[in-house]
């Protein structure tokens, strides 16, 4: 229960809004009570999850950000990030992980990430203001600690977890998890963001071609409905924002120096001072404040002022803040995501229990995958490597194999696999 609340808490961000719960800090307290609660259990049944592959990454990368800090252009910025923040997301996912010891578990935390994305979803048609823009187009402010960029991320993340629960719970849960989607459709076109735009058409194409489980035609229909939804809240110039992707020579992120495209070049630039171990994790600004060909002449008198630009791509400022160690450990825990429905099939022909999958389970293995899809094509604009959406989706992929592995009683490959080739000669039992 903590741990389900402190996702809806961590996730949503409502507490930010209500200043009575901001000055209690719910979120410290709820960790608090998760983590004396994981203390006071038998810790070596709870971190079995943690053996399988999602866990490991998140633990290397980790290290990973660690090993940045010492060899980075910034060791005091990093250390205090990692001590501030970065060791929370990790804890709170490895604690998630670790609390999945069965269905009913699962069930309640996937719940909880669906209501806390449907907390967000409401919040910008009631909290969250419009701004008007040029050309006439008009998006959502931002929204406390997520911009509005941000937000079409996280509820784009949130939206094949609804099918889950749409699929697992009787009539109300069905209604709810239908309201959910179309909430979060809602709120992703008022964001006005085009990488949430391009995630969303991502997932849609994943659902129609990876939704087993669901007939076409009700494919067809989840997908229309959310289409519709999208179109319905469409704040004016919305079509026309979105179709400037079509021609994208032509925006600022091509043309501009603080662009995506520049800052992408400048950011591999600052990969080769140190392309092992990177320049430090959440350095990425103080690399274009201190670094960039702009910091230069400024400081030489030659330039006008610098913008302490972010990576504005999560895979750019992984690899470039970590190194290659840290950025191919993330690449590959999203890689890890995407195939978790491979996986469960994976165990579910190699156990030997001979118990059929629950319906939870197939969905989990559906859906799950799909979520992982949206989140790379949107965090391709966004800088998203440290935050905890990702993590919390990697903590369920973790526990969801580990449970489907307890099911089929199938032990966890955690070493390197054996030489299938090798010649093995089976000696009869000797008596001692």
């Amino acid at each position: 229960m903590p741990l389900a609340l402190l996702i809806i808490l961590t996730i949503s961000r409502v507490h930010q809004y209500f200043g009575f719960l901001n000055k209690v800090r719910p979120a410290l307290l709820l960790f608090l009570w998760a983590g004396g609660l994981f203390f006071a259990s038998a810790r070596e049944g709870a971190t079995q999850n943690w053996r399988e592959k999602p866990a490991r990454l998140m633990l290397y990368l980790g290290g990973a950000a660690v090993v940045s800090t010492v060899f980075g252009i910034s060791p005091g910025g990093s250390a205090s990030f990692i001590m501030n923040t970065y060791w929370k997301v990790l804890a709170l996912a490895l604690m998630v992980a670790a609390a999945i010891r069965n269905d009913d578990d699962l069930w309640t935390l996937i719940w909880s990430y669906v209501i806390a994305i449907g907390v967000l979803s409401w919040m910008t048609l009631t909290v969250f203001h419009m701004e008007s823009g040029a050309n006439g187009f008009s998006r959502l402010g931002d929204g406390y600690t997520y911009d509005a960029n941000d937000i079409g991320l996280v509820c784009l993340t949130g939206l094949p977890l609804c099918f889950v629960t749409f699929r697992t719970s009787k009539k109300i849960g069905k209604i709810a998890s239908l309201g959910v989607v179309a909430l979060a459709c809602i709120a992703i076109a008022r964001t006005g963001s085009r990488g949430a735009f391009l995630g969303i058409i991502a997932e849609a194409g994943a659902l129609l071609v990876f939704g087993s489980g669901i007939s076409i035609s009700k494919r067809v229909a989840i997908a229309v409905i959310g289409a519709a939804a999208l179109a319905i809240a469409a704040p004016p110039g919305y079509l026309k924002q979105m179709g400037t992707i079509a021609d994208p020579t032509q925006d600022y992120n091509w043309t501009s120096r603080t662009g995506r495209k520049q800052v992408a070049l400048r950011g591999f630039g600052y990969l080769k001072r140190n392309p092992i171990t990177g320049i430090g994790v959440m350095n990425f600004p103080r690399a274009e404040g201190t670094l960039s060909d702009a910091a230069q002449n400024f400081e030489l008198g030659n330039g006008s002022g610098v913008k302490w630009s972010a990576a504005h791509n999560t895979f750019l400022e992984a690899v470039v803040e970590m190194g290659l160690i840290g950025g191919i450990v993330f690449v590959s825990l999203i890689g890890v995501g995407m195939g978790c429905g491979r996986e469960i099939r994976r165990i579910r022909l190699k156990g030997s229990s001979g118990t059929a999958p629950t319906p939870l389970i197939v969905s989990f293995g559906a859906y799950m995958p799909i979520a992982f899809i949206g989140f790379a094509v949107s965090s391709f604009f966004l800088s998203f490597a440290y935050m905890d959406p990702v993590y919390i989706l990697a903590a369920l992929t973790a526990g969801g194999l580990g449970l489907v592995r307890r099911k089929m009683k199938v032990v966890p490959q955690t070493g390197p696999r054996p030489n299938r080739h090798r010649a093995v000669t089976v000696r009869p039992h000797e008596p001692r």
